[in-house]
């Protein structure tokens, strides 16, 4: 599927391609392995364990990526990490704070919390207002649980979720 979009030039190939297990990751690994110049060609070649009951029969050996063909498979990749999105309340500690004094006139600050996303901890990052910035940092200092409601997205590394239009913040009141 992947190897199809690139030689269509059809990213949509590619979207399409998820069920089939074409993934972000996938994308992002190839896109990283950089060829010594352009006139190069990275092929890839897979083997399937003989115990494997289905192997996938459209897999096709050896699959090859010219170098400018590299980018749109990046480009296609972060395409892919931005369409994961859900609505989603997470709740978990804060790992880190960062402001810039100068915005911090009553502007906001980013906040990094340690949670579980799909049955794995995660790092989630999402932006506050100046209020629930302070009661992210009393609870960060006091080691509360927090939780907060927005739409949460992979960002661009794979191991870090965005939580975008944070709402409902609040400080977990243990009991």
């Amino acid at each position: 599927m992947l190897e199809q979009a690139v030689q269509s030039g059809d990213g949509s190939l590619i979207e399409g391609g998820v069920s089939s297990g074409v993934s972000a990751d996938l994308c992002d690994a190839l896109s990283n392995i950089s060829p010594p110049d352009e006139q190069s060609v990275l092929q890839v070649e897979m083997g399937w364990s003989p115990v494997r009951p289905k192997v996938p029969k459209d897999v096709q050996r050896p699959m090859r990526f010219a170098a400018p063909d590299l980018a749109f498979i990046r480009e296609a990749g972060r395409k892919l990490r931005r369409k994961v999105l859900r609505p989603e309340t997470i709740e978990g500690r804060v790992l880190s704070l960062k402001v810039a004094p100068k915005i911090f006139d009553g502007d906001h600050g980013e906040v990094t919390l340690r949670a579980v996303i799909d049955g794995k901890m995660g790092s989630v990052r999402f932006d506050l207002g100046r209020d629930n910035y302070v009661a992210a940092c009393d609870a960060h200092r006091d080691g509360k649980t927090v939780k907060v409601t927005g739409t949460l997205r992979r960002g661009e590394q794979s191991k870090l979720f965005v939580l975008d239009d944070p709402r409902d913040f609040a400080v977990v009141m243990l009991k």
